[in-house]
C-alpha cells in the first residue's frame, strides 16, 4: 500500500466567497497551508499531493505549493477525475485519500481510520459522508487505484468528471462501499460546519486557529467542538448556512 492524500484546490474564487479562498490568510498563512499542516498529522499516510488546475490563473497557487515544498500535480480544470487519476499514477497513490483544500480543521484520525480500513482488500471504497453524520469539512474519502480507474469507463455525466467520486458512489453494484459513522454523542453537531466556503466560515476558523496556534495541529475534533458550543458566536456561525458539497 501507498495512501497518497491528494487535496483538491483551485486558485478561482468560489460564487460564495467571492475570492481565491485557498490562499486567503489565517494569522499570516494561507487556508491551504492550514489544510496541509492538518493533514500532515495523519501519520498513515504516505504522501500529500496538491492537485490543481493546469493554466496561468493557477500560477500564485503552484508558487505556493513548491514555495513550501509540497508534491504538485497540474490537470485539467473542469475534469477533476482525469486530474486525480493522472495525479495518482504520477505518484503512485494506492489507496487514494481525497480531501479538498477547505478544510483546515479535518480530522487526522479519521484520515487514518479511512486508511486502516483500505487494508481490507475487500474494500474499495471508504467515506466519511456516504451518509451524513459529522459535521462539514470533516468529509473524507479513499479509495483504491483499480476503483478510480474502473470509474472512469462509468462516468457518462458531466458531473462525473467534475465530482471525482460520484461514478463510483452512484454505482454500488460495482463496488464495495463503507461508511464511517461519527462517534456516539457527534449527532447534534452533524450538520455543523467546519469547512470553509463563505466569509462567515473563516470568521469561525480564525477563532478555532488562535488556539490551534501556527505549530500545534493536534487539537482534536472533540476540543474544536466543545470550543464552539461553549460560546454563542461561534455556535451561531457553525450552525448557520448549511450547504452540503462533495
Amino acid at each position: 500500500m501507498n495512501p497518497v492524500a491528494i487535496v483538491q484546490a483551485r486558485q478561482t474564487g468560489s460564487t460564495r466567497f467571492g475570492s481565491p479562498k485557498v490562499l486567503a490568510e489565517v494569522y499570516g498563512e494561507p487556508l491551504l497551508w492550514w489544510t496541509v499542516r492538518r493533514l500532515q498529522q495523519a501519520k498513515a499516510l504516505k504522501g500529500i499531493v496538491i492537485a490543481i488546475p493546469e493554466g496561468p490563473e493557477n500560477d500564485a497557487l503552484a508558487d505556493l505549493v513548491l514555495a513550501n515544498q509540497w508534491n504538485l500535480y497540474r490537470g485539467p480544470e473542469q475534469n477533476v477525475l482525469e486530474r486525480y487519476l493522472r495525479a495518482a499514477e504520477e505518484y503512485g497513490a494506492d489507496p487514494i485519500i481525497r480531501v479538498t483544500a477547505d478544510e483546515p480543521m479535518l480530522d487526522p484520525g479519521l484520515v487514518n481510520r479511512v486508511v486502516q480500513m483500505l487494508e481490507d482488500p475487500t474494500i474499495d471504497y471508504v467515506a466519511s459522508n456516504l451518509e451524513r453524520t459529522f459535521p462539514l469539512g470533516l468529509d473524507v474519502e479513499g479509495f483504491t487505484y483499480e476503483a478510480l480507474m474502473s470509474s472512469v469507463e462509468l462516468a457518462t455525466e458531466p458531473h462525473h468528471q467534475e465530482h471525482v467520486t460520484d461514478a463510483i458512489r452512484e454505482h454500488p453494484h460495482e463496488f464495495s462501499l463503507v461508511n464511517i459513522s461519527a462517534p456516539d454523542g457527534m449527532e447534534p453537531y452533524a450538520n455543523w460546519r467546519l469547512t470553509v466556503d463563505y466569509p462567515s466560515d473563516l470568521e469561525l476558523f480564525n477563532a478555532i486557529a488562535l488556539p490551534m496556534n501556527r505549530s500545534n495541529f493536534r487539537m482534536s475534533t472533540a476540543d474544536i467542538l466543545w470550543l464552539i458550543d461553549h460560546r454563542d458566536d461561534l455556535r451561531g456561525l457553525a450552525s448557520g448556512i448549511t450547504s452540503v458539497i462533495h
